[in-house]
């Protein structure tokens, strides 16, 4: 069976906090690119999205329509990820699109959610962490308390505005809602190692999670050094861009926790390669989110609920911090996601040009 047509739709999508903020970028919103991939009369539909710092919406837009369309169409199905794989040098986030849309063609093809084709659900829901970006502590307080209200327990904090802010708002956060609470915070790179070994000392009595990526992206060492006096978990998030980094972060101890994701890896293969190594070395994987459309959260809940070594716990829930999006694939219950159990990645309906 042949590709027919590989289609692309970018789509500008507002976020519900027009001032989201993190350590690395501010924005308003995020632009999302759906991909859309037919064959046997049947469309696959996946998603990906730009990034304001790393992946500008031209850069990433033309990678799909110069490279990815013209390779994938009236490629055979069964060729068609052996296809991707040979386009060397394209951005995770360009191959993202067309990887969850196969994915979802074929599950349609099959009449098999995703899941099953991972291998089979291990678990029928896990806990949704939804992020909150970096905002003074009352403000950052108010933010959480629909979101509380809505029966989630799960947050992970957005820091980076300098260490007693930055405890402060954690040590509110623990305060006004209680024990009950899953928080982790994330400091994109903010902090140097004095820094950082600061902050882990302020926060070893506010039970976090884990503290991700504190350190500037690339410096494995420094991670090593901070996780050897650290008594909170430590994450890495830009550290480990694939299962090659995964290896080395074990080896250097840099680490306690992987956020792994798709945006990040570029496809279902690469997180499962990950997260085999990071389950051979002893490292915990954690399902990372970012801005991007839900059918990208339709594809973490399934992956999380298809491994048993993966936490229990998971940001797939950020496509609900968007006003309009083509949800699809996720069932949200209180502090739950589930599978809709549709075929493929579940029903996103998207409207391609001819």
């Amino acid at each position: 069976m042949k590709i027919e047509a590989v289609r692309v739709r970018v789509e500008r999508l507002q976020r519900r906090d027009p001032n989201w903020e993190t350590a690395s970028y501010k924005s308003s919103e995020v632009v999302g690119v759906y991909v859309g991939v037919q064959a046997g009369g049947t469309i696959g539909v996946g998603a990906t999205a730009a990034h304001p710092r790393t992946m500008p919406e031209d850069v990433l837009v033309d990678a799909i329509t110069q490279r990815v369309q013209p390779a994938l169409t009236a490629t055979d199905v069964d060729q068609a990820w052996l296809t991707l794989a040979g386009l060397e040098g394209l951005p995770s986030r360009a191959r993202l699109g067309a990887d969850l849309a196969l994915h979802d063609l074929l599950g349609k093809l099959a009449g098999v959610p995703a899941e099953v084709l991972w291998g089979g659900p291990v678990r029928d829901r896990v806990k949704v962490i939804r992020m909150v970006g970096i905002k003074e502590a009352d403000a950052l307080c108010e933010a959480i308390q629909p979101l509380y209200d809505q029966g989630l327990r799960g947050f992970k904090l957005k820091i980076g505005r300098g260490l007693r802010s930055d405890v402060e708002g954690v040590r509110r956060v623990r305060e006004r809602f209680g024990d009950d609470l899953t928080i982790t915070v994330d400091a994109n790179g903010a902090y140097d190692l004095a820094g950082a070994r600061q902050l882990c000392a302020e926060l070893a009595d506010l039970k976090v999670h884990c503290i991700e990526q504190p350190l500037p992206y690339l410096d494995i060492d420094a991670m090593a050094a901070l996780r050897a006096a650290s008594a909170v978990p430590l994450m890495a998030d830009q550290l480990v861009q694939s299962a090659a980094d995964a290896v080395r972060v074990a080896q250097a101890g840099a680490a306690d926790l992987v956020s792994l994701k798709l945006t990040k890896m570029g496809s279902v293969a690469e997180c499962i390669r990950v997260i085999d190594v990071c389950s051979a070395l002893g490292l915990g994987v954690h399902i990372g989110g970012s801005g991007a459309p839900g059918i990208v959260d339709s594809a973490l809940t399934r992956l999380a609920l298809a491994r048993s070594d993966l936490e229990p716990m998971a940001e797939v829930g950020e496509s609900m911090a968007l006003v309009e999006d083509h949800r699809a694939g996720v069932t949200y219950d209180g502090p739950w996601a589930m599978s809709d159990r549709l075929p493929g990645l579940g029903g996103a309906t998207i409207a391609f040009d001819p």
